[in-house]
């Protein structure tokens, strides 16, 4: 829905930020520059009026500060040429460079900026402080080329209660985040919960990329949970098998592409069709999953029968005498997990009512658990029991 632009008197409103403080004529005249810089867009005004709210500053003062932000230098360079929306708003983005340079004047990216880095590639809903601190873990915490200038603001600014330690508890770096601007507080039932503003996620990708992407990833397979971060799961699996004709941002190495299938893509498969009747959108997402475990597989294969790698042995030995190896483990484990994946798929179809399709699926993982397991193993009795209420129920037909 397209909203009508803010009156003048409103856009001073929300610039003034929290505290409502009441500032002479010529620092009013500074409010409305900023508001004309601006481009009376909401997220900057609120920013503007977060920051004058959190720092001792004045409003000329702080548009002095903003404005000697160069984007000549490389690490503030995010390609604004080529960007539309910040070629647009130039000013928002050195908006948006004077509070990541607050939060990392200590040395080192501080966790709130690491937050918003890797929160950027999540969902835009309401994510806890738990799950961006967990997703930082995998995140470099050097110098996010905001250091430098942080410290030269501190010099020259007062920054009232904003504390400049790298490295807050996640409680605080994400309240840090919401009293900047750059997020709002969600409520929740447990936890302290966030959502950070889409232009907060679009500069953060910019600056990130693929890295907290990586990041982002790995710290959404730690914590799983598809019944809490269900939105933040999806998003992951997007970064990892890609999205319509968008490929896959994220390039996972075959142990952490089991992982991710195990914690993630199949219990997040298995809600999404109990719990929100996405049929499709689970099936697909299986399938896709059961396809790139093949790849998997057929890789190990090439690597086994591949004449140049007589050398190749199974790093099954603790001392294997050979460089290159194909671990047989691993290889079983893919293996078994596409059983997995081939089953949960055809009790789906069961769900569905594609008694044939699931059928075919089943009798699939059973040649495989038969092979790997044996016949009289659990899991291939439970792959056969799927398997008889799927002949059952087609017989009714």
């Amino acid at each position: 829905m397209q909203l009508p632009p803010l009156s003048l008197s409103d856009a001073l409103v929300l610039i003034k930020g929290r505290r409502k403080k009441d500032y002479p004529a010529e620092e009013i005249e500074v409010l409305r520059k900023l508001d004309e810089r601006l481009g009376r867009l909401s997220f900057g005004l609120w920013a503007i009026g977060s920051l004058l709210s959190e720092l001792s500053i004045s409003p000329s003062a702080l548009f002095e500060a903003i404005e000697r932000i160069s984007f000549n230098d490389n690490a503030f360079s995010l390609g604004v040429t080529d960007d539309g929306f910040w070629r647009n708003n130039s000013f928002l983005m050195k908006v948006m460079v004077f509070c990541f340079a607050l939060m990392d004047r200590a040395k080192g990216r501080s966790l709130s900026s690491q937050m918003v880095l890797v929160g950027s590639w999540l969902a835009p809903a309401p994510i806890s402080s738990t799950l961006l601190a967990a997703a930082t873990n995998k995140l470099s915490a050097k110098g996010s080329g905001f250091h430098q200038l942080g410290k030269s603001l501190s010099m020259s600014l007062c920054f009232g209660c904003l504390d400049p330690q790298s490295r807050k508890n996640e409680f605080e770096s994400a309240l840090l985040l919401v009293k900047l601007g750059l997020a709002k507080r969600a409520n929740r039932q447990s936890g302290f919960w966030i959502q950070i503003h889409p232009i907060a996620q679009m500069f953060g990708r910019r600056r990130g990329g693929p890295s907290a992407a990586m990041s982002a990833v790995h710290g959404v397979t730690k914590l799983g949970n598809a019944a809490l971060y269900s939105d933040h799961l999806w998003a992951s699996a997007f970064l990892v098998f890609g999205f319509k004709s968008e490929p896959p941002l994220v390039q996972l190495k075959p142990v952490e592409m089991v992982l991710f299938i195990k914690k993630v893509a199949l219990p997040l498969a298995v809600r999404s069709f109990a719990t929100f009747s996405r049929c499709s959108s689970a099936l697909e997402l299986l399938k896709v999953c059961t396809n790139i475990l093949e790849e998997v597989e057929k890789s190990f294969v090439s690597q086994i029968q591949d004449p140049k790698n007589r050398s190749l042995c199974w790093k099954k030995d603790k001392k294997p005498q050979c460089s290159q190896r194909v671990d047989e483990y691993l290889w079983q484990e893919v293996t078994l997990l596409k059983a997995a994946l081939l089953e949960t798929r055809a009790k789906l179809l069961l769900r569905g009512g594609l008694f044939d399709s699931g059928e075919e699926l089943c009798r699939t993982c059973i040649s495989i658990r038969t092979v790997m397991l044996g016949h009289g193993h659990a899991q291939t009795l439970a792959a056969q029991e799927t398997l008889a209420k799927l002949v059952r129920y087609r017989s009714k037909i």
